[in-house]
Formats: C-alpha cells, sequence, structure tokens
C-alpha cells in the first residue's frame, strides 16, 4: 500500500521539476520587444524605499523612466543594476505601472546576482539580469513602479 502511494507522489514530482525546468528556457525563446537599463538604490530601516531611473530601448528610441516603490519592514542598503529584456510591450505607455513577480519565475539570488521576472497589469513582461551591491534584509515582496521622466 506505501508503494502505491509513493509511485504517483515521485511522478508528480518529477512532471513538476521538469516542467520548472523548461519555464526559463521558454522565455529565452521568444523575441523580445524592447531591452531594458535599471539603476535603483533600495533603503530599508523599518519602511523600504526604492528609487532610481533606467532607459528603455523600445522601436528605436531610447525612453527614460523613473522607478519607486515602498515596502514594510527591513534593514540595510543596496545598488540594483539590472539590464534585461521587455515581451509583451505594444506601446510605450504600456511600460508605465507597478511590477511584481510574475508566476512564471521568482528573483534566484546567487552571490549578489539574480535573476527577475516581474510583470505589471498590462502584460508587459521584464526578465532582468541584476547585480546588487550592499546588504538588504526586507519582508516584502519583489515589486516596483515604473512612470514617466
Amino acid at each position: 500500500m506505501i508503494q502505491a502511494f509513493l509511485r504517483p507522489s515521485w511522478a508528480v514530482a518529477a512532471a513538476l521539476a521538469v516542467s520548472l525546468s523548461f519555464a526559463p528556457a521558454a522565455a529565452d525563446d521568444r523575441v523580445p520587444d524592447a531591452t531594458i537599463e535599471i539603476d535603483q538604490a533600495q533603503f530599508a530601516l523599518l519602511a523600504t524605499v526604492k528609487a532610481g531611473g533606467g532607459k528603455l530601448m523600445f522601436d528605436g528610441k531610447t525612453y527614460e523612466f523613473q522607478i519607486g516603490g515602498l515596502g514594510l519592514g527591513g534593514v540595510g542598503i543596496a545598488d540594483l543594476k539590472a539590464t534585461g529584456k521587455v515581451f509583451n510591450l505594444k506601446n510605450i505607455e504600456d511600460l508605465y505601472g507597478t511590477y511584481f513577480e510574475s508566476s512564471m519565475g521568482a528573483a534566484a539570488a546567487t552571490e549578489g546576482a539574480a535573476e527577475m521576472w516581474l510583470k505589471n497589469g498590462n502584460g508587459v513582461e521584464l526578465v532582468l539580469e541584476a547585480d546588487a551591491k550592499g546588504a538588504l534584509l526586507t519582508l516584502d515582496t519583489n515589486g516596483m513602479l515604473v512612470g514617466k521622466k
């Protein structure tokens, strides 16, 4: 009876592992609509404040934007620099809005480097390779507000 129970559990675990391993590869196979560069500072002492800006290269033009954000809990200071690809961007106005971690991926930190998958309410996805310097411990989710500069 225990063996009968374990067989389906192993099959589910194997299927989950295979599906998770293909999620990042699927995004890499897509053709991005734009590229992006971000420079963001984060400060935290009871509240987390995020500020910075960046550049979006879209449709042969460069657009500058601001980044902001506010979270709860945390302590420390960090400087984040990121570059990445933008998907599902049909017009520049769709870039602006609040971004949160998308369901396709999560921040996976390794020695200051991370890959982040963010998505806004307009369906625009940012796949970023980020390098953070400093030490920051926060209790909030990864999110940011992108606005016109």
